[in-house]
């Protein structure tokens, strides 16, 4: 008994969808990738073909040093990168590797500066250069990170503080009266320290 026409047609559109991009061929011939590289990864020659798969091979040559076999349609799609190095591949050595930072204090307070102060890191250098590294109050070096003091009404920026001095004028409320008085009282009561024999 013969297959009806629309169950072989059934049935060659299903052999056509298990088939790999790399399968199909135009007028009979195949696109030599002997020489094309992406990412890490070189051609060097065609492996054969996986009849199993029916998929057409191709050898590459890793920048590291490796070799692995890779299909046209993988290959067309970029999905295989390395020979699998990238996977054992960490820190400054990964190709995607940026900064090392990202999970550190310091990035995150990096990040905060555009979208808080509208200041980027390299401004912020800048200014804490121009400051010699140390205080803008006290001139002291500060113990961790000078920190951005900035007009909580106009949000301008004043300069770079040591985290004791943005949070003592942060508690008196940035009240110049205040700050003065405070000065005063700190003056008018000092004591000199006589050593002890």
């Amino acid at each position: 008994m013969r297959p009806s026409p629309s169950s072989h047609f059934a049935l060659r559109l299903l052999a056509r969808r298990n088939l790999c991009s790399c399968s199909t061929t135009k007028m009979g011939r195949f696109t030599d990738l002997t020489g094309q590289k992406k990412h890490s990864l070189t051609v060097i020659g065609q492996a054969g073909k996986d009849t199993r798969l029916n998929r057409i091979m191709w050898d590459c040559l890793c920048d590291c040093g490796g070799k692995t076999k890779v299909c046209t349609g993988d290959w067309n799609a970029g999905r295989t990168k390395s020979c699998g190095c990238y996977k054992s591949r960490k820190g400054a050595n990964h190709p995607n590797f940026r900064h090392g930072l990202t999970r550190t204090s310091e990035y995150q307070y990096r990040k905060r500066l555009q979208p808080r102060y509208g200041l980027s890191f390299e401004e912020y250098e800048l200014l804490a250069n121009l400051q010699g590294e140390v205080c803008a109050i006290c001139g002291r070096e500060p113990k961790g990170r000078l920190v951005v003091d900035h007009c909580h009404s106009s949000n301008r920026i004043r300069g770079l503080l040591c985290n004791p001095c943005n949070r003592a004028i942060g508690m008196l409320q940035d009240d110049e009266v205040v700050i003065s008085k405070a000065a005063s009282y700190v003056r008018r009561n000092e004591v000199s320290h006589v050593p002890t024999q």
